[in-house]
């Protein structure tokens, strides 16, 4: 039954796709971004961002109007009114949390538990232990994981892309060449420190994953992409995979939903929620998701297939 469930998990930890991608569409943007971040790795050991993400959201904002289209179109299945004004607010800071999404990856094994600590706030209502973390993607959530992975036991999740093991001959190199290795080499190292060696293939995720949740661990579900079970979300038609609700039924742990919010104007610049855990109910869980997107709505990295999905009827 285990091995009939790959949708326990879909992308759970991002390669940092979601956040890079778009350089490749943006070849002059890419460059810029690339260069701005070599420069700052070699003067700095302090993770830096916000000057990159600043440009590049000023950049992005002016040379892709669809996104201007998908972020009015967002705004007004919000519930607000989508003025001018608010889908401008709305692509930039879209465009600024992708931006510092990609700086970030390259500088993932950066990410100290203190660098952590002063940057995300945590959650008034801490999850229990041995629970079913379920949330969006969204930009930085590597900085959620980190911060989840100070408050909770034994964290796991699936893995996307494939870490490298302990034993590379070059996991431990630190060069300032920029390119899709250096990535999967940062990101390896972030993953062994937070989640050790409960970072799962999603081959044998269900049953590794059902095994750390009887014995009290908690295990991370990005629920919100393609599944096959029915679902409405902001009005458009989804589909959801059955991994969370399986998981929940066969362990009896509770689901909680949770989402890392950008903040403004305070000292830490994102805010951990946890929710109250929700009935083990595809529609539970369609409802806490919409929940996710509306506390952090910028940030979701599916805004795009979003816009492009049908209607719900």
């Amino acid at each position: 039954m285990i091995a009939t469930l790959p949708e326990v998990e879909h992308r759970p930890l991002d390669d940092g796709g979601a956040g890079e991608r778009w350089l490749e569409r943006h070849p002059t943007l890419g460059r810029f971004a690339l260069s701005a971040l070599s420069a700052r790795l070699l003067l700095s050991d302090e993770p830096g961002y916000e000057d990159i993400a600043r440009t590049c959201a000023l950049l992005g904002l002016a040379s892709d109007g669809r996104m201007r289209q998908v972020a009015a179109a967002a705004v007004r299945a919000l519930g607000r009114g989508p003025t001018g004004a608010a889908t401008l607010r709305f692509a930039w800071s879209w465009w600024y949390q992708r931006a510092a999404c990609a700086a970030l990856a390259y500088q993932a094994d950066r990410l100290t538990p203190a660098w952590v600590d002063s940057h995300v706030a945590a959650p008034r209502a801490l999850p229990a232990d041995g629970c079913i973390l379920v949330s969006i993607h969204h930009f930085n959530q590597r900085l959620g994981f980190a911060r989840l992975s100070m408050l909770v036991e034994e964290l796991g999740t699936v893995a996307h892309f494939r870490p490298l093991s302990e034993t590379e001959p070059d996991l431990a190199q630190t060069d300032h060449v920029l390119d899709a290795r250096t990535r999967v080499r940062t990101l390896s190292r972030f993953c062994q420190r937070v989640f050790g060696p409960r970072m799962y293939s999603p081959r044998s995720g269900p049953r590794r994953g059902l095994e750390l949740l009887r014995r009290g661990g908690s295990m991370i579900v990005l629920s919100d992409y393609v599944g096959r079970v029915p679902a409405r979300i902001l009005g458009k038609r989804w589909f959801l995979p059955p991994g969370a609700i399986w998981l929940a039924e066969q362990s009896g742990r509770p689901i909680v939903p949770f989402v890392l919010s950008p903040t403004v104007g305070q000292r830490q610049r994102w805010q951990l929620w946890c929710g109250e855990p929700i009935a083990p109910k595809q529609s539970e869980l369609a409802g806490a998701l919409e929940e996710c997107i509306r506390r952090s709505p910028t940030a979701w990295t599916g805004w795009q297939p979003w816009y492009a999905a049908p209607w719900a009827s």
